[in-house]
């Protein structure tokens, strides 16, 4: 019993012993420390950002019984109804559903909507359908609801019923934005400026009014725009150094306002079905009818073409489609020549070496626009039709005048740059220069943005 005590007591002394080591050992170390670390300052309290409440996306519009959901990312948001009525009102004034049976081929602008955001593979299927976008390519369509396509006239009712299509409007009116870009370099051996260029610049024509044009010449010179009777606008300008190897850059930035209904207008498609009448050779237009160096109406081999294929035919939209179809089935097109133009190998001492007369396209069975252009006014004024050629960028065709209702056109586009046309009976090439020169053209370039009231 006496052992038991002491062995408690014991135990209770040790235990007291080694707590009151631990908490000197421990006072000493917090000692330590307060001496050896420097003092710190407290942290400044952290502050949340206020985030934004998260709003619920509203619940689907109904518009002609299609639901049309809100998306919140700019560029995939959901036009809503009320904006494709503003739209629609907007864009009265042609008879799309008689444009489509009377000249189905055209070129028309449309606004499409859809019932989700666009992906790569629903982009495929509007390109089978013929549908393009025009505001970009398919990557700037990526992700969108709605946007700007191209399509031809007879191609909107079955585009109308495509999947995923909610809302097609086809564009009687819109703006449309630019850049013209024309380039070139002389490449003449030896060659010792001066040099004078004259280049047709952006102009108005039918159905489009140039509402602004802003020109801009490299290496920086002086230059004027002149105003022809035909109304092409011409940028004149001198290279006083230039050498082999020298250059002229011209870009052209420009707005158009484009009307559908007078561009059609204007399209000899559209014209009645009557002969034309007799023109007056008292009239302006009486001097389309006379030869040129190289629109040859009296020639042997277009007298006999003209009589071949034209016959007694005298209504200018059934003359039109006649020779259409004669350059079609036997003269292919020159596709050699328009790459190396584009491409930058075409060289010329005179841009009129571009354009070959009838005869040698007739004898060549070859030709591209500027040839088949010139074939097609001499075949027109052959029957008493005057006509002349015109260009815009990237194509050159005819214009044909019919008392009392005035110039129509083969070739009518509503995103076309009008550039030049004839001022008399001999073609007019878009750009010259003042002495014989080798020179290439390294650029030759369009692009063009549209724009329709109301849409954001």
């Amino acid at each position: 019993m006496l052992k038991t005590a002491f062995t408690y007591k014991a135990l209770r002394l040790r235990l007291f012993l080694g707590l009151l080591i631990i908490l000197t050992q421990a006072g000493a170390l917090a000692a330590a420390q307060s001496t050896a670390l420097p003092v710190l300052k407290p942290r400044p309290p952290r502050v949340e950002r206020p985030k934004p409440p998260r709003v619920k996306a509203p619940k689907a519009l109904s518009t002609a019984g299609a639901a049309i959901q809100a998306a919140p990312l700019p560029g995939g948001e959901f036009l809503s109804p009320e904006l494709l009525d503003r739209i629609r009102e907007d864009q009265q004034g042609v008879d799309f559903n008689r444009l489509a049976k009377v000249y189905p081929s055209l070129k028309t602008i449309v606004l499409l909507a859809f019932d989700r955001e666009l992906e790569f593979d629903h982009l495929i299927r509007l390109h089978g359908l013929e549908a393009y976008p025009v505001n970009g390519d398919n990557v700037d369509y990526l992700g969108r609801t709605h946007g700007i396509f191209h399509t031809r006239a007879g191609n909107l009712e079955r585009l109308r019923k495509a999947p995923g299509v909610k809302t097609l409007v086809p564009l009687a009116r819109f703006r449309m934005r630019g850049l013209y870009r024309v380039h070139f370099q002389i490449v003449e051996p030896g060659f010792s400026g001066p040099l004078a260029f004259s280049v047709t610049a952006p102009r108005d024509s039918f159905g489009k009014r140039l509402l602004q044009e802003a020109s801009f010449v490299y290496p920086r010179n002086p230059f004027r725009i002149r105003v022809d009777e035909a109304g092409n606008r011409w940028l004149e300008t001198v290279l006083e150094g230039a050498g082999e190897g020298g250059q002229l850059k011209l870009d052209f930035s420009f707005i158009y306002q484009v009307e559908m209904a007078e561009l059609i207008n204007h399209a000899i498609l559209m014209t009645p079905l009557k002969p034309s009448e007799a023109v007056d050779w008292a009239d302006p237009a009486a001097v389309f009818l006379e030869p040129g160096l190289k629109i040859t109406p009296g020639s042997q081999e277009v007298a006999a073409l003209a009589g071949e294929i034209l016959g007694e035919e005298r209504i200018p939209r059934r003359v039109w489609a006649r020779i259409a179809k004669y350059i079609k089935d036997n003269i292919p097109y020159d596709h050699q020549k328009r790459a190396e133009f584009f491409g930058g190998r075409k060289v010329y001492r005179s841009m009129a070496e571009m354009y070959d007369p009838p005869a040698v396209i007739l004898n060549k069975k070859v030709g591209a626009c500027p040839e088949t252009s010139l074939l097609e006014a001499s075949l027109f004024r052959a029957v008493g039709i005057p006509a002349r050629t015109a260009g815009r960028w990237a194509h050159f065709f005819t214009e044909v005048y019919l008392p009392g209702r005035g110039w129509v056109s083969t070739s009518v586009t509503p995103t076309g740059i009008p550039l030049v046309r004839d001022v008399d009976a001999e073609h007019l090439p878009f750009v010259s220069w003042d002495r014989e020169a080798a020179v290439k053209t390294t650029r030759w370039t369009g692009d063009i943005r549209i724009k329709v009231r109301g849409l954001p």
